[in-house]
């Protein structure tokens, strides 16, 4: 998956976990984007995290595509989908 659409994990000290997209990295914070909700489909809130408080920060295991998303397609429509989105935009 490309690194533009890989959610980051951030784990703090006290526990806690925040995931959603890497928007900003400084020394006083990492700002991370919450996915959309699925009502407003809007991008999801922004999440400033003190820096001091982040333990561990690390690309997220899972992609938020839902698992069987491609179950009801044929082979031969996934390829054609892979095709289109693979294909150069001019």
């Amino acid at each position: 998956m490309s690194d533009q659409y890989r959610d980051t994990e951030v784990w703090t000290h006290d526990g806690d976990v925040v995931v959603g997209r890497l928007v900003e990295e400084s020394d006083e914070w990492v700002t991370v984007q919450l996915p959309p909700t699925v009502a407003g489909g809007s991008d999801g809130e922004l999440v400033d995290v003190p820096r001091e408080e982040v333990k561990l920060l690390r690309p997220s295991p899972t992609s938020r595509m839902p698992q069987g998303t491609l179950d009801g397609l044929q082979r031969e429509e996934i390829l054609e989908m892979l095709a289109w989105l693979l294909e150069e935009k001019r």
